[in-house]
């Protein structure tokens, strides 16, 4: 099955969205979905696609920032020192070279990562490629998704495609009139406050910087309180339990310290709510790794938001 979405011509970008949200929110998951359309090339640079390119560019840093569990730029530039040639820098020579070339491509995912890469986190961003029409008048993208958050993420990744085109545009010395867009997705969904794979903040924290942050009892309850709404506030697709193991070793390493270098200890039943969330999460992760839309998995999403919750009344 195929489920094809086809935006009017001109109309604005934002409509791409729109249609794919109202397509996906009502149910679990769309497969083959297909958005299409033709746009002017100042959409590129809209009202709504600047909301999202600081994010974008982010997505596309050689380096992975420190607040993503991964980002595409990694992939797409490993071979930079090999080449002396970034992944955009060769889908601007291609076209150069060759206006018609069907090679002015980026392909993230080689096997190999594929393969070993069992249930770690890779980019649902599997493939980009680029064209000139003969007249020089548009510039296509077209993308592949292995999968496709459309709430959060989509936005994100449509203005990564406009980061492209701009700069295809910027390196000939035409300027085209208008863009084309294909995103084809092998399944498309929609969840509400979906992290994109951004980190919570105590997810970027080393065990020392969260004991520096906890070595005043007042202090770090109101830390660990902020630390864990913003936590629970997130929908990840696999929960990084990292910043949870290392708030829980700071804990016990603050509480073990000799009895005269303190006046209160941290509440046993922090550490114990603490250790079942853990325990949760890596349930949860363990379900994720067979199956993507299992029902189990949401009932234990559901025991760890609740398990934040009991910890952030009490601590």
């Amino acid at each position: 099955m195929v489920n094809l979405i086809t935006i009017e011509k001109d109309s604005k970008i934002i409509e791409m969205w729109n249609h794919a949200v109202n397509t996906c929110k009502p149910v679990s998951k769309i497969p083959n979905l297909i958005l299409t359309g033709e746009f002017e090339i100042a959409e590129t640079n809209s009202d709504w696609i600047r909301q999202y390119k600081p994010k974008a560019s982010q997505w596309q840093e050689p380096k992975c920032p420190k607040n993503l569990e991964l980002n595409h730029g990694e992939y797409v530039d490993k071979y930079v020192n090999n080449y002396n040639k970034t992944g955009i820098e060769y889908i601007i020579s291609e076209l150069k070279t060759k206006a018609d070339s069907n090679r002015a491509c980026w392909s993230l995912i080689d096997m190999n990562k594929l393969i070993d890469s069992a249930d770690d986190p890779i980019p649902s961003f599997m493939l980009l490629q680029a064209g000139i029409t003969d007249d020089k008048s548009q510039i296509s993208i077209t993308t592949y998704y292995r999968a496709l958050e459309v709430s959060k993420f989509l936005p994100i990744n449509i203005a990564e495609s406009c980061l492209v085109i701009e700069k295809i545009n910027k390196a000939f010395s035409f300027n085209a009139k208008s863009f084309a867009i294909t995103i084809h997705a092998f399944n498309a969904y929609y969840i509400e406050n979906f992290s994109c794979l951004e980190k919570a903040p105590i997810d970027t924290l080393s065990e020392m910087e969260i004991m520096l942050e906890i070595s005043f009892l007042a202090q770090g309850k109101k830390w660990i309180h902020k630390r864990l709404e913003e936590k629970r506030d997130l929908t990840e697709s696999r929960i990084n339990s990292h910043g949870i193991q290392n708030l829980i070793a700071a804990i016990e390493l603050y509480n073990a310290r000799p009895k005269d270098t303190r006046i209160e200890n941290y509440d046993t039943i922090l550490l114990s709510s603490l250790e079942e969330v853990l325990d949760h999460i890596k349930h949860y992760n363990s379900i994720k790794a067979i199956s993507s839309y299992a029902e189990e998995a949401k009932i234990v999403y559901k025991k760890i938001k609740d398990g934040l919750n009991k910890i952030i009344q009490i601590v």
